[in-house]
């Protein structure tokens, strides 16, 4: 998280820098928590931005299902996936619990204070 190239104060400013795109130019914005939050609204939002035909409820709520957390955990640990970025690799997986916020309980306290430091500003 401290790292000058892959760390947290990086993923700041790729933020700030997508937010003053997004202020300039009228592309969608879904943000993770939203999508946990509701993600068959997040997805009729995105079909309705790319101006795709909107499925039936009862598809969209399959789609929904079929992307459930445990469901995507499954398929990571089977190593199914054809891009190597998806696998898993050195046993950290990429679907981890779906929890926003989860980095919480993840770090230690001060490890969570700078974080919480630098995306304050």
């Amino acid at each position: 998280i401290r790292d000058p190239y892959f760390g947290a104060e990086v993923l700041r400013d790729f933020q700030t820098m997508w937010a003053r795109i997004l202020e300039q130019r009228s592309f969608l914005r879904i943000r993770y928590e939203d999508a946990r939050h509701d993600p068959e609204a997040c997805l009729r939002e995105i079909l309705r931005y790319a101006e795709l035909p909107m499925p039936q409820s009862s598809e969209l709520k399959r789609s929904v299902e079929a992307s459930e957390f445990n469901k995507m955990q499954a398929l990571e640990k089977a190593g199914t996936y054809q891009q190597p970025w998806l696998r898993l690799r050195n046993d950290a997986p990429k679907v981890r619990r779906g929890v926003v916020g989860g980095y919480r309980d993840e770090l230690d306290a001060k490890d969570v204070a700078y974080l919480e430091s630098v995306f304050a500003r």
